[in-house]
């Protein structure tokens, strides 16, 4: 697929009203993506699901229609794929993509930001801070691989659990 296929599939997904933006890194290099449902975040976000509502979405299109009902969106901070890249050049094209980032948020205007990995934390809380929107509700979760599974959804649901608290989701989760 093309980067332009790629945001194609990711754009049927987006809701009109974005309350709750998560924030990812990039789309892998190797072809794995969200929005194709066939990535570590899509199943790990999916079962975290399941595990607290006993819903049948794993792996079914059915759960991107839930999310996007909720007003929940993902996109990335980087737009091409930087997995592959050395640390220097990992680094140096999250610093690039702060930029457009601000342009997104601005245009998206978030309730809430969830950044799904903690090494891209500073970059996010930048593009915020530029975007002036530092009010915005934000959290922070690791990755959901290399052994912090369990920390991803116990992450993702303190977060919704807050979310909820403060009227930014209406969500029966």
């Amino acid at each position: 697929m093309t980067t332009a296929e790629y945001e194609d599939l990711r754009r049927k997904y987006k809701p009109d009203g974005i309350r709750v933006l998560f924030v990812g890194e990039s789309r892998p290099a190797n072809g794995i993506f969200f929005y194709k449902r066939n990535s570590r975040l899509f199943e790990r976000t999916v079962r975290c699901v399941n595990e607290r509502l006993n819903q049948p979405w794993y792996c079914s299109a059915d759960f991107l229609g839930f999310v996007k009902s909720k007003g929940c969106y993902l996109d990335d901070l980087c737009c091409e794929p930087v997995n592959k890249m050395d640390r220097g050049s990992r680094r140096r094209a999250r610093k690039e993509s702060v930029p457009c980032l601000v342009q997104r948020l601005r245009f998206y205007i978030p309730a809430a930001v969830i950044c799904v990995m903690r090494g891209i934390e500073p970059y996010v809380r930048e593009a915020l801070a530029q975007a002036e929107m530092e009010d915005v509700s934000f959290y922070s979760l690791p990755f959901p691989a290399w052994g912090h599974q369990a920390g991803y959804c116990k992450g993702l649901w303190d977060a919704i659990d807050d979310l909820k608290r403060r009227g930014i989701l209406d969500c029966d989760c």
